[in-house]
């Protein structure tokens, strides 16, 4: 397995350690000794023979799933974004609830101030919602999942998830990953996307 790399010297430092990672499926030893640092503004090839672990790796880097041995290391703060090789969505919902359902601080503000105004809630935990909203910056955020969506070509806010093609299933995942501007964006198998 081999890490291509490809940066800028003037953003020499690591955002990123992988140091020693191994991982065995079974008796299958996957990797072993893997390291390699990313650093700010670097792009990253994982090239090997299919079946050799580059998805495990991935995942592993990710946060998915653990090594067996050895360390992943992020900048405290750092967002990470990863995008799975197969995207299959089956969800009824609309484009926008899709891209509101996942679980992470932006979104479920968003979801909990919605919640708020339509139960009517009470003064203080409307208040809570309002204040939380403000704290995280989200007032636009449903306003950059619109773009975002138009730039991926999905134009229908309220079609269904599972009415789409495997081509903009895809998109609409990259543009899940994309909407919360991950500092790392981890692509498994990235022509399958672009």
């Amino acid at each position: 397995m081999c890490a291509g790399t490809r940066t800028d010297p003037a953003q020499a430092m690591n955002v990123l350690s992988i140091e020693k990672v191994a991982k065995r499926f079974g008796p299958r030893q996957l990797f072993k000794d893997v390291s390699f640092g990313l650093e700010k503004g670097q792009k990253t090839a994982i090239v090997a023979r299919n079946g050799t672990g580059k998805s495990t790796l991935l995942k592993c880097i990710a946060g998915l799933e653990s090594p067996d041995e050895g360390t992943i290391t992020f900048n405290k703060g750092l967002r990470v974004g990863y995008l799975d090789q197969n995207v299959h969505m089956t969800a009824t919902h609309s484009l926008v609830d899709e891209m509101l359902d996942q679980d992470d601080p932006m979104t479920n503000a968003v979801r909990a101030y919605e919640h708020a105004v339509a139960r009517k809630v009470d003064a203080s935990a409307m208040q809570r919602a309002i204040d939380r909203m403000t704290e995280l910056n989200a007032w636009d955020f449903e306003a950059h999942v619109q773009v975002l969506l138009h730039r991926f070509g999905l134009r229908d806010m309220e079609q269904p998830v599972n009415t789409l093609s495997g081509g903009q299933q895809k998109r609409l995942a990259m543009a899940k990953v994309l909407i919360h501007a991950p500092d790392v964006l981890i692509l498994d198998e990235p022509t399958n996307h672009l």
